[in-house]
This record gives C-alpha cells, structure tokens and sequence, in this order.
C-alpha cells in the first residue's frame, strides 16, 4: 500500500458471471472475522471494511444510486468523523426531521438477499 494514512476505496467491476460477487463475499468474511484471511495477509483482518454494498442486475433496488448511498451511510453512521459531516449536512438542509429505515432481507443460507431502506423527510 502507498499511503497506509491516505483514502482507501474499492470498487470491484467485470462482465456479468466472472465472480465479481464470490470475491467480494470473501472480504467481507474476512472483515466480518467469520474466514480468516490466508497467510501473510494481515491487512484483511477483521474490521478492515468498514462498509460493502453488491449489486444485482435482476434487483433493481440495488442498482439505484439513491439505495446505494443510503446503505452505505447506514454502515458508516458509527463512525465519528462520518457521524458529525452528516449531522452538519442535515443541519445545513434546515429544521428538518428526517426518518431513514432499512431492513435487510437474508435467506435460509445467511446471505444477504437484499436491503431495502425508506427516506422520510417532513419540512416545516
């Protein structure tokens, strides 16, 4: 790594069917602490995502920018930082009272089968 203190990102593309979604599985296993990571990859240990979304062309939920945002803010809220730019974006929107409210969906297997959030907001 270049910049171990720098932003870190990845987002993981390829043709439909190459294993896009296996791959990412697996480094959420790792991050989740369930598979540990293969000798001489320490920097997979757990907790080293803080956030992971998938996306599937046959849920059309999950492709929308708007339910990608939202899910990713749900995962990153309990990061101080992240925390206090959102309270202070919120603040900067007006006396507001927003309500968000996700459900994830999970299958008999324990994979996660979909997210779906709601965004209430009502001005004054």
């Amino acid at each position: 790594m270049k910049n171990p203190d720098g932003p870190r990102f990845f987002l993981l593309t390829g043709e439909p069917g190459c294993g896009k979604s296996a791959i990412a599985a697996r480094l959420v296993q790792f991050a989740q602490g369930e598979v540990a990571p293969p000798d001489g990859l320490s920097h997979f240990a757990p907790g080293f995502l803080k956030a992971s979304y998938f996306c599937s062309a046959r849920e059309s939920l999950s492709i929308d920018p708007l339910t990608f945002a939202r899910s990713l803010s749900l995962q990153l809220a309990h990061l101080p930082d992240f925390a206090q730019g959102l309270a202070q974006a919120l603040k900067d929107m007006g006396d507001r009272e927003i309500n968000l409210e996700a459900n994830q969906e999970v299958d008999v297997h324990g994979e996660m089968t979909g997210i779906n959030t709601k965004l209430q907001s009502k001005g004054n």
